[in-house]
């Protein structure tokens, strides 16, 4: 195992969550009217990476593979949710670089352990909407969520994400 990867992996997951910490910090101190609702942080995550999972051969696997990833990925999901800055950390499962809206979407919390695959133009879009869409913002702070797709057959139409977000994320619980 290469140090360089490593210190890649840590600096990423990790070191990078806390920069990222410290600049909205150092932006709130800067403006005096800055509130909470004026920032927050959206956390691409992973599925799996909470350590209830260690067992799972996809979560052994990245560990092993790629120089304990998801170890350090919850590492700096737990650094967010320590900083008391507002946040969202969505956990895709199953990445794929298939074109956005193709698949109806599918929320979860608990450490869902579904990986059927998700486009990362609909993460993307789902990021964004955490961000901005006034019918998701108040869903959303201070949630972790797992975000992936409709197994292949699903039945159901494939609304649009505009259509979608809304009601998939009302009903989530925030942290604890």
């Amino acid at each position: 195992m290469s140090n360089s990867c490593l210190e890649c992996v840590q600096f990423c997951e990790i070191q990078g969550v806390s920069n990222v910490i410290q600049v909205v910090k150092d932006l709130k101190q800067g403006l005096e009217s800055a509130s909470d609702s004026k920032f927050r942080i959206v956390l691409i995550s992973s599925c799996l990476v909470s350590p209830r999972n260690t067992f799972h051969p996809a979560r052994i696997a990245l560990n092993l593979i790629r120089w304990r990833l998801m170890d350090k990925k919850f590492a700096g999901e737990e650094a967010l949710r320590e900083s008391g800055i507002p946040y969202t950390i969505v956990r895709p499962g199953g990445l794929k670089n298939t074109p956005r809206g193709k698949q109806r979407l599918v929320v979860g919390q608990g450490d869902c352990q579904t990986m059927t695959g998700i486009s990362r133009a609909d993460v993307a879009a789902v990021c964004v909407a955490c961000l901005s869409s006034p019918a998701v913002l108040a869903n959303t702070k201070n949630v972790t969520f797992e975000l992936t797709t409709a197994p292949a057959g699903s039945h159901g139409r494939v609304e649009g994400l505009e259509d979608q977000l809304p009601k998939l994320l009302s009903g989530l619980e925030p942290d604890p």
